[in-house]
């Protein structure tokens, strides 16, 4: 447990995509998230490492100085994101005037780059967008994050076809796209989200494209289902961590009523729990997790605690008041071992940690979670 986190404001108009933008994020640990809106989008009490302020009511005192701060700022669709050095605390409304401003100003379009970069990207992979087109005649958007470094990394893609079925971008046609390291150039793209839109005009043979900068998509929540958290990647971005992105759910085992409501459609009889940041965090309960487990008692699924923790677990899931008898097993794990030498079964892992799901996801090839992730499980 770290004694500092970095602060991240995320700024926003209480719209829909700002409410899954704070969703997306509720769980994360990498930050404390100080939310800046004009009413909080959820509730909050559950989640320790995020707090509501009204926009113009900011206690501009109890923020941090003389360090890095991160803003994530959402209005009418469109984001700015960024990460200043705070030097004094009345620098703070100097910055956020200028975060709003940056919002504006992603509305007023760069056409001549945004047309030069969408060339050089359809020039690169017009096979693969039209292999991907012919196979599911539709509308094709792809998501990329211009890292730090000005590198392109893609986020994943999402097909709406003709027929209105909805989709991920399957693994395989995900290897059809090329990405290059970033150059010079790009450096006027650091740190966007760029989208591009592609579709077939079946009776002309005729690709039709265009691009938008910085603009939060539905779809974004599907490929959070997927293991694919796009506000997340963000955060890491700004933090200077180096992201690739995987599934870690294959799209197959992902059901649509529309984009906005993907469902788990495997099945499962085990479930693996890890304990710290996962059922507690901070010495507090993490309730919806908590809940869950007790959701998965009363219907008589396998219930399996597989945990680092240094102190005694049973003491530790006490203080929470979940008692250690509802796991049918309790799995130490020492610090060179691997988690995935232990998991077996019909089965599902829940661990707050990417590398321990993807030790699992690759060893053990079954469905892991992230705990935001747990919303998309069809509930016992």
């Amino acid at each position: 447990m770290r004694d500092h986190y970095p602060t991240c404001l995320l700024i926003g108009d209480n719209s829909e995509s700002f409410i899954e933008l704070c969703r997306s994020l509720r769980f994360s640990t990498h930050c404390a998230y100080k939310i800046l809106a004009s009413e909080a989008p959820f509730e909050l009490d559950n989640f320790i490492h995020m707090e509501w302020s009204k926009l113009g009511a900011l206690a501009i005192n109890a923020l941090p100085v003389r360090e890095t701060v991160l803003f994530i700022s959402l209005i009418e669709g469109r984001l700015s994101v960024n990460s200043v050095f705070v030097e004094h605390q009345e620098d703070y409304n100097k910055i956020l005037c200028r975060e709003l401003k940056a919002v504006a100003e992603t509305l007023q379009a760069t056409s001549d780059q945004s047309k030069q970069f969408l060339k050089e990207f359809v020039e690169m992979n017009f096979s693969g967008i039209k292999r991907i087109l012919d196979a599911a005649p539709g509308e094709l958007r792809l998501d990329v994050l211009m890292d730090f470094e000005s590198d392109p990394v893609l986020l994943s893609g999402f097909v709406r076809r003709s027929n209105g079925r909805v989709s991920l971008l399957g693994n395989n046609e995900r290897e059809l796209l090329v990405f290059g390291t970033g150059n010079e150039a790009d450096k006027r793209y650091l740190s966007e989200t760029i989208t591009f839109s592609f579709s077939k005009d079946e009776r002309a043979n005729e690709i039709h494209s265009r691009i938008v900068h910085n603009e939060f998509q539905r779809h974004w929540k599907a490929y959070r289902a997927a293991g694919i958290n796009v506000p997340l990647i963000m955060v890491q971005n700004l933090l200077g961590r180096k992201v690739r992105t995987r599934y870690f759910i294959d799209p197959n085992d992902i059901a649509f009523l529309d984009e906005e409501v993907p469902r788990y459609i495997f099945d499962y009889d085990v479930v693996y729990f890890d304990l710290d940041e996962t059922l507690i965090c901070k010495g507090k309960p993490i309730q919806d997790l908590r809940k869950l487990l007790h959701d998965y008692r009363d219907v008589n699924y396998v219930l399996k605690l597989i945990t680092r923790h240094k102190f005694d677990i049973k003491d530790t899931l006490a203080s929470i008041d979940v008692d250690h008898s509802i796991f049918h097993e309790i799995i130490p794990v020492l610090p060179d071992e691997k988690k995935s030498s232990f998991i077996d079964g019909r089965a599902i892992f829940i661990d707050n940690e990417f590398p321990e799901r993807l030790d699992v996801s690759q060893k053990s090839q079954i469905p892991v979670l992230d705990l935001d992730q747990i919303e998309f499980l069809q509930r016992p």
